[in-house]
């Protein structure tokens, strides 16, 4: 989707040489994030920008920096080259390059991706950003640091340390280069549940938790290439024998007394800094949702079915149909050249309004109907319990006759009373505009809010129908529904997937974090493991193991 980068906002970037960029490079909006990639040798060079006016970016949503060989890149290669593959994982510099060149023609200025914590891909340093520092700063004892055995999660392929196959060593090709994407390692990596049960709505997380005539780039190297010579790739297999270690160790500065800061240290408070930004959403970047194309679409056919029975992070951009890759890049085209003509209307602020009433309404029932497990707890007890937190949620749809006309037989065997209920409950938070006055990204957003809406209404009213006489039910009963609630509850969080659920149970104690594995900073267990847990501050790689 477009966005922008407002005037004013700081940049950083790292690197091991005293040189300015003058081709398109890595921006992070943390310092800590650009410190991590740019103090790997014997020097550590930090380049301080500010931008001078708002700078016109596309943003690629989700994890889309990671490099890793399971999907966050393909929406980009799928863009610029028509396919995803894994061989193309570590085509960091051609990936850069070509969406410069391919988004020039829209006037974008760079690209907004996410890893630990935000970059800006920027195409030129000539325009937009003013350097205001360029400093040699401490470098970082590496000496200690070795990575923890096992892969990041779902990592297949080349080592991505491994040694330039050239020079034989991963240092010598680096510091005269005044171009990041001519280093092996900087090069390469560079500096910086359930699914829905209403047809098939294009994503419950859309905005929470973006043709043929592009520009087509050969996805082997060429022998013949006239581009810039860079440096051979090791194919050793992932994860090697031995776990990798950074390079070094380097002598401290003259005159410096006592240790330097270790890479463990850096590496930590870089994922600190990106996790600053968990809950509030960054403010240096400034989106426009109202333009927003993502491939969750189901006008894309080809993905539809790939995606049942998957978890998000098994999806793959890369099973969409090549006609389908060709409409997309079609849609994304048309989206940067037509004048949108937006309603105006903070689609954000309704989704997190959404979030907000509900995230700890939904959590708090699945607590309490989790109750069921201990036989110190009477049923009855937590279904009077979950019976008044679903008049809670749903107080402001509880209509004064919306009551089951009188009758022999239970409430919850003729539904019909409480569709008044639904009927206000799933309406909600929806803006009454006629559908020519939206953008078609504006109407997939409506439709996805409205499914994600109906959706936990449809159960809260279920429930109610059930519980609006539980409490005169007998024990037999009573277990029964307790039970058909909690696989209700459970459901609908799992397909929902809010990120504000993704906590540590139980909550970390002094002088730890709740983290999850993200990339390029902790490599977690062998496997896919998104496990939250609790990272010591000071010892992280331990933790991560433990």
């Amino acid at each position: 989707m477009p966005a922008t980068v407002p005037a004013g906002t700081f940049l950083y970037h790292g690197r091991d040489a005293k040189t300015i960029p003058t081709s398109a490079e890595w921006l992070a909006l943390d310092p800590e994030h650009s410190y991590l990639l740019g103090s790997w040798e014997m020097t550590a060079w930090m380049l301080t920008y500010v931008s001078e006016k708002p700078i016109s970016v596309g943003y690629f949503d989700g994890n889309s920096a990671a490099k890793l060989w399971d999907g966050p890149l393909d929406v980009q290669d799928l863009l610029i080259w028509g396919v995803a593959e894994k061989d193309n994982v570590y085509r960091e510099c051609d990936r850069i390059n070509d969406l410069c060149a391919w988004g020039a023609k829209f006037g974008l200025d760079g690209f907004i991706r996410m890893e630990s914590s935000f970059e800006l891909m920027l195409c030129d340093f000539t325009k937009n950003v003013k350097l205001i520092s360029h400093a040699e700063i401490m470098p970082v004892d590496t000496s200690i640091t070795t990575f923890p055995p096992g892969p990041i999660p779902g990592q297949v392929g080349p080592n991505p340390f491994s040694v330039n196959r050239v020079n034989g060593t991963l240092a010598d090709a680096r510091v005269s280069s005044s171009s990041m994407c001519t280093f092996p390692l900087k090069g390469s990596s560079h500096s910086q549940g359930g699914f829905p049960r209403l047809g098939d709505p294009p994503s419950a997380n859309l905005l929470l938790s973006p043709d043929q005539s592009s520009p087509q780039r050969p996805l082997t190297p060429q022998p013949n290439s006239t581009s810039p010579e860079r440096p051979i790739q090791s194919d050793v297999p992932w994860p090697p024998e031995k776990p990798p270690r950074l390079p070094g160790p380097w002598d401290p500065p003259a005159g410096w007394r006592g240790s330097l800061r270790k890479w463990t240290s850096v590496s930590m408070e870089a994922m600190l800094a990106g996790m600053w930004h968990n809950f509030i959403p960054e403010s240096r970047i400034q989106v426009d949702v109202s333009g927003y194309v993502t491939l969750f679409d189901p006008k894309y056919t080809s993905l539809v079915d790939p995606r049942r029975n998957q978890t998000r992070f098994t999806m793959r951009a890369a099973n969409a149909c090549s006609n389908d890759v060709i409409a997309f890049r079609k849609d994304v085209e048309e989206m940067l050249v037509t004048p949108q003509n937006a309603s105006g209307v903070d689609w954000l602020s309704i989704t997190q309004v959404l979030i907000e009433r509900f995230s700890d309404r939904l959590d708090h029932l699945n607590f309490t109907l989790a109750k069921v497990e201990n036989p110190a707890i009477d049923n009855a007890t937590i279904a009077a319990n979950v019976r008044n937190q679903v008049l809670v949620a749903l107080m402001p749809y509880m209509l004064i006759d919306a009551i089951p006309p009188p009758s022999s037989s239970p409430a919850w065997l003729n539904i019909s009373w409480a569709e008044p209920i639904y009927q206000q409950c799933s309406s909600a938070f929806m803006p009454s505009l006629p559908e020519d006055r939206l953008t078609p990204s504006e109407r997939l957003i409506q439709r996805s809010i409205q499914d994600v809406n109906s959706e936990i209404c449809r159960v809260l009213t279920l429930m109610w129908t059930e519980a609006f006489e539980i409490e005169s039910r007998d024990r037999h009963s009573v277990n029964d529904v307790l039970g058909r609630w909690r696989i209700e509850i459970h459901g609908v969080m799992e397909w929902l997937g809010w990120a504000v659920w993704i906590r540590c149970r139980p909550s970390c104690k002094e002088g730890t974090v709740c983290g999850i594995p993200v990339w390029s900073i902790q490599f977690a267990h062998p496997g896919i493991d998104l496990i939250p847990r609790c990272i010591n501050l000071d010892d992280p790689w331990n933790a991560v193991l433990d």
